[in-house]
């Protein structure tokens, strides 16, 4: 049996359209001047695709076992069900999350810079990628959050690694009945639409809005595996930079 290869390369346009990359960078600049969160819904997208059998465009595919019909990706991409429905959960344990990133060749750098393996929202109404440095923009609905606002413990009513005063505003955006979950608040509070290190500084801060993402630095997971990177990247945007697009 003869050896299969992937005949994917970034050359393929150079002869037919060698302007291509110039061609797509100007639809995307007017797409963001449109909705400035089309840039965190693309990082999602491209999240979901690769995380799942690598780079291939394979989100996009049709059919009974669509990558699209799986949980995280329902309603909101457009395939291995499979393997999509085992992304990232904003649910997820560090340990677990760091285990799901391993699965695919990604280690606990990836985890901490990439945040954007951490899937989060399931309709069209909410954007963001899931793991950490890729929340540094994009939104979360109030469903994945609220529990860290309301009878969290026998202990705490709410998330004691959450900032009280972060957590009164966003009591007031989802309150514990009548709402519909699908409020959304900024993944990168006082940085929403900027690509920097300002993710990191809020978790310093225990500002972080999901859970899995304060769980980088305040969780006892976090401490062994992942707080010393989450407060260098607080402190080095230039490193964080450089991570991510390793």
């Amino acid at each position: 049996m003869g050896v299969c290869r992937s005949q994917l390369s970034t050359n393929f346009y150079a002869n037919s359209c060698p302007a291509v990359f110039r061609v797509v960078r100007r639809q995307l600049l007017s797409a963001l001047r449109n909705d400035t969160r089309m840039a965190a819904s693309l990082l999602r997208l491209h999240f979901h695709d690769c995380f799942v059998n690598g780079c291939d465009g394979s989100v996009l595919l049709d059919g009974s076992d669509s990558e699209k019909l799986a949980g995280p990706n329902r309603n909101s991409a457009r395939a291995n069900q499979t393997g999509a429905d085992d992304l990232p959960s904003p649910f997820d344990s560090i340990d677990t999350i760091i285990d799901k990133f391993v699965a695919v060749g990604l280690n606990t750098t990836d985890v901490v810079s990439l945040s954007v393996a951490r899937f989060l929202l399931h309709s069209p109404l909410t954007d963001c990628t899931a793991c950490a440095g890729g929340h540094t923009i994009g939104r979360a609905r109030c469903v994945t959050f609220s529990g860290r606002l309301y009878d969290f413990s026998e202990d705490s009513s709410v998330d004691p690694t959450l900032d009280p005063s972060m957590a009164t505003e966003l009591q007031t955006l989802c309150p514990q009945s009548g709402g519909d979950g699908n409020a959304t608040a900024p993944l990168d509070r006082n940085s929403t639409y900027a690509f920097d290190n300002h993710y990191f500084k809020n978790l310093v801060e225990q500002k972080g809005l999901l859970s899995s993402d304060q769980g980088l630095f305040s969780s006892d997971e976090g401490e062994a595996a992942t707080k010393a990177l989450v407060q260098a990247y607080s402190n080095s945007s230039s490193l964080f930079f450089r991570d991510f697009l390793l």
